[in-house]
C-alpha cells in the first residue's frame, strides 16, 4: 500500500477528502520511506494479515469516530 493507495482507503472510509500535491521541500515530519510488504515477514514466519488495508482503515476510522469525546484533547 502506498501512501496514495492508503490516503485514497482514508477518504472511502470518512467521506472525506483531501487534495494530494507534490512539495520538493523535506519537513522535519516527512515520513522519509514507508512501506506496507509483509511478504518477507509471511516468508520467514508464515503469518499472513486476516484482513485487508481497506478493512483495517474502515475499523480505525469507525473507533476514532465512536470516540470523539475521548480523543477531543488530542486532536482538537
Amino acid at each position: 500500500t502506498s501512501m496514495l493507495e492508503l490516503t485514497g482507503h482514508c477518504q472511502e472510509a470518512t467521506g472525506k477528502s483531501i487534495e494530494i500535491a507534490s512539495d520538493p521541500k523535506t519537513s522535519p515530519v516527512d515520513i522519509p520511506y514507508y512501506v506496507t510488504d509483509h511478504s518477507k515477514a509471511s516468508a520467514l514466519t508464515g503469518w499472513r494479515p486476516e484482513k485487508s488495508v481497506p478493512e483495517i482503515v474502515g475499523e480505525t476510522a469507525q473507533w476514532i469516530q465512536s470516540h470523539e469525546k475521548l480523543l477531543e484533547p488530542i486532536f482538537g
